[in-house]
């Protein structure tokens, strides 16, 4: 015997509109002539786009669940389990005419915090901006490091002795590199016990000095970021680990293959 299939029901305005899927309980309701919330949505006038759209309270868009990307505020409205709109704000957080019906499938693809739509790339720093390094792994001193791009000069001290002699150039330029270029594998939010907790004393820290540079080209005083590091789960292979930064609540999760890249030994000894 195959599956019973459910009747599905729609309704539209009589002059223009497409259809919407209506609820039995809404289509009984317009047989009747009796009123309906499912039918004062699709009664409703489309809107001009010359004017603030308007009914948000019949779209759930009265009390939205706001999401910010791209410097683009949207109001993410729910009418029941079947009716989702979306209306985008001006830049001075007006409601546009632009209100959008979405289907519940793409509701739970949807990135609703504002840490899900950021990008892969870890931070916006350039290796001409940065005028030195502190490396420090669990365990084990810090290692400091001075930088000069242009003049391409490395220094180092470890426990305040000079270890220039030791450090090994070509690995210290991959690891200017690859901070430059760290790609985050996922942004998992601000609130997240098990990563606040493994980072309390991470497995590795690396401060990076930079030299803010203005929009003419001038440099205009230096900032200190911070990268930390650690393993998932203590003494055991971990394909991913946490990571935050000192600029942004947000912890996420980057691969084995970059932390083993940012945590590669610089001095030959």
């Amino acid at each position: 015997m195959g599956e019973k299939l459910r009747p599905q029901y729609f309704a539209r305005r009589s002059n223009n509109g497409r259809p919407l899927e209506i609820s039995e309980e809404a289509y009984q309701a317009g047989v009747k002539g009796e009123e309906n919330p499912e039918l004062q949505i699709v009664a409703r006038p489309g809107n001009t786009l010359t004017a603030p759209a308007t009914g948000l309270a019949l779209l759930g868009l009265d009390k939205p669940k706001i999401i910010k990307f791209n410097d683009v505020t949207l109001h993410l409205g729910k009418v029941n389990a079947r009716h989702f709109f979306v209306n985008r704000l001006d830049e001075q957080g007006g409601h546009t005419p632009h209100v959008v019906e979405i289907g519940a499938e793409i509701i739970g693809q949807m990135p609703l915090e504002g840490y899900q739509w950021k990008g892969e790339r870890l931070w916006n720093i350039n290796r001409f901006e940065i005028n030195g390094l502190s490396v420090k792994k669990r365990g084990e001193p810090s290692l400091n490091l001075t930088y000069n791009f242009y003049a391409s000069e490395w220094s180092a001290t470890r426990s305040n002795e000079d270890v220039t002699a030791l450090l090994n150039i070509n690995k210290a330029e991959k690891l200017l590199k690859k901070l430059t270029d760290v790609e985050v594998k996922k942004w998992i939010g601000p609130a997240v016990e098990d990563a606040a907790s493994r980072l309390v004393e991470p497995d590795l820290k690396i401060e990076v000095l930079v030299e803010e540079i203005d929009d003419s080209g001038k440099p205009i005083g230096a900032v200190q970021r911070e990268l930390k590091i650690s393993k998932i789960i203590e003494g055991k292979s971990n394909k991913l680990l946490f990571g935050k930064t000192d600029t942004n609540p947000s912890y996420f999760l980057i691969d084995a293959e970059t932390f083993q890249r940012l945590s590669a030994g610089l001095l030959e000894e």
